[in-house]
C-alpha cells in the first residue's frame, strides 16, 4: 500500500531537488522554469517536507501541497524522496545532469519540462513509453 492507491508505496506525487534560481545571478537561469516552478510551488516546500519525513497530514488523506515537492535545499535522502515520487521534475539548467537517469532508475515518471533536447538512449527506448514532455 502506498498512499497513492496503486498499492506502489509512492505517496508523493512530483518532486524536484535543485538549484530554483532564486538569486539575481540565476534571473536567466534554466529559461524561467525553475524559477517558475518556485513561485508556484515553492511556498510548500516546508509542508511538503514535514510530510514527507513522517509528520502528520491533518487527516483525511493527504493534501495536494505535500505531495508536490520543490526544493532547492540538499538532503542524503534524495534516493529514497525519488522513489517515492510518482513524477520526477528533469528541467533545464546551464548543461547535462542525471536527472531523467536518476528518475527512471528509481522507478519515478520523468517529467521533461524543455524541448529540443535528447534523451539518454532513444535510438533504442521509446522515451514516450516512461516518461512525459511537458
Amino acid at each position: 500500500g502506498g498512499g497513492d492507491g496503486g498499492g506502489s508505496g509512492r505517496d508523493l506525487l512530483f518532486y524536484f531537488n535543485g538549484n530554483l534560481g532564486g538569486t539575481s545571478q540565476f534571473e536567466n537561469y534554466s529559461f524561467g522554469v525553475r524559477q517558475q516552478l518556485r513561485r508556484e510551488y515553492g511556498h510548500l516546500a516546508a509542508r511538503a517536507q514535514r510530510f514527507a519525513d513522517g509528520g502528520a497530514s491533518g487527516g483525511g488523506g493527504v493534501p495536494y501541497g505535500e505531495r508536490v515537492i520543490v526544493t532547492d535545499v540538499k538532503t542524503p535522502r534524495y534516493s529514497e524522496m525519488l522513489s517515492r515520487s510518482t513524477f520526477c521534475g528533469v528541467m533545464p539548467g546551464w548543461g547535462w545532469s542525471g536527472r531523467f537517469e536518476d528518475a527512471v532508475l528509481h522507478g519515478c515518471i520523468p517529467v521533461l519540462l524543455q524541448d529540443g533536447i535528447h534523451t539518454p538512449f532513444e535510438t533504442v527506448l521509446d522515451w514516450r513509453s516512461y516518461a512525459v514532455r511537458v
